[in-house]
């Protein structure tokens, strides 16, 4: 599936949902078909009288494809708890064929296709799969978005490296600073641009206000799509 890519990250709460918006915002104003997925989210809010899951809601806001809460997300939580607790207390297993063929569907309709996963790299989907299991499936590169924070040199190595022992193809990495008062950031990312071999894509300055997300043309370098 050529242009479609999967969003991943971190940790939790490192800012996937608004990167990707972003990114889909940055790739509309190419004047290309974009749409955004979430196939597994866990909590929901209430947008416009529908309970909904607040990543689905805004990643179908910023997709310019018209599609249904449920072309975007095929499996929906209440709770805001793991996937691997809430499959199993809900007995509902996750069916990866059902997820790939719903995103090849979708992917016929678009020129760009961006995946968002729930939790980070490894985050547990049942007691058996994770996170890196359901993008080893699908088979399509991963975009990882680094929450630039204390601690974020570990975290991003050692993803980076579940990632690399899974063969999963990495098209490049995004620098999301979440920590207003972190130091030396500029170091940080720089240790991170020589220790990683695919390329920063962006680094997106700490926005205090995420209810729209900046204009990405100013921060990211997106390659030629074809």
């Amino acid at each position: 599936m050529n242009n479609t890519y999967f969003i991943t990250g971190t940790d939790t709460g490192i800012g996937k949902t608004f990167i990707t918006c972003g990114l889909l915002s940055f790739l509309k104003s190419k004047n290309l078909k974009v749409v955004g997925l979430k196939p597994i989210s866990a909590g929901v809010q209430i947008f416009n009288k529908q309970k909904l899951n607040e990543d689905v809601f805004l990643l179908k806001k910023y997709s310019n494809i018209d599609l249904d809460y449920k072309d975007i997300n095929y499996y929906s939580f209440d709770k805001a708890v793991s996937p691997h607790i809430v499959t199993a207390q809900e007995n509902c297993p996750i069916n990866f064929d059902l997820i790939k063929d719903n995103i090849k569907q979708i992917h016929s309709k678009a020129d760009v296709v961006l995946i968002e996963g729930a939790g980070g790299y490894e985050a547990p989907i049942d007691f058996e799969r994770r996170m890196s299991d359901l993008i080893t499936f699908i088979d399509v590169p991963v975009i990882l978005v680094v929450g630039v924070r204390l601690g974020c040199l570990n975290h991003t190595l050692l993803t980076y490296k579940a990632i690399k022992a899974k063969h999963n193809k990495i098209f490049g990495w995004i620098a999301n600073i979440i920590e207003e008062d972190m130091l030396c950031v500029d170091e940080n990312i720089n240790y991170l641009k020589e220790s990683i071999s695919e390329p920063c894509l962006g680094v997106i300055p700490k926005i205090l206000s995420k209810i729209e997300p900046i204009n990405f043309a100013d921060y990211f370098d997106w390659p030629e799509t074809e």
